[in-house]
């Protein structure tokens, strides 16, 4: 419907909610900023317990380093807000040099070095952290991301 209309479906926002698995957290990410609250309450209704909902690049659930992220949600189904600081101070695109698919292996790697790139990996994931309560604060989260990019396994 997006070709047709210029826009996405209900059925793409509906569909961020559900959980046929029973997972125990949830990220999503939304095009338009209003949205957000929305699907935390949609999230809270269907008794998610936990759930972390951001304006995200395309409506990706995807954290722009260089700008603060406001982020609504759930913890322990509880409704929370709050804010992700941006992680650097260079302004850009979430597009703008990033690497083309068939160089992300070399990126994983460290062939390829791009430390925007690499803030958008280790930001979304410390967004992802502090949703599962692996982390009482976005910097901990943040820093906790950080190293679990510096042990990966670049051979992979």
């Amino acid at each position: 419907m997006r070709d047709v209309f210029g826009l996405r479906s209900a059925v793409n926002t509906t569909l961020r909610v559900f959980n046929p698995t029973g997972a125990l957290a949830s990220v999503q990410g939304v095009f338009h900023p209003s949205y957000r609250e929305l699907q935390a309450d949609a999230g809270a209704l269907l008794g998610l317990p936990s759930l972390s909902v951001i304006k995200g690049g395309g409506g990706e659930f995807e954290r722009h380093p260089s700008k603060d992220v406001q982020a609504f949600g759930l913890r322990e189904t509880v409704a929370w807000e709050g804010i992700a600081p941006a992680l650097m101070q260079e302004t850009r695109k979430l597009a703008e040099d990033a690497p083309e698919p068939e160089n992300l292996a070399a990126f994983w790697r460290g062939d390829i070095t791009n430390p925007f790139a690499e803030a958008i990996v280790t930001g979304t994931t410390g967004l992802a952290l502090l949703t599962l309560g692996k982390a009482a604060t976005i910097q901990q989260a943040d820093e906790r991301a950080r190293q679990l990019w510096a042990a990966r396994t670049p051979s992979m």
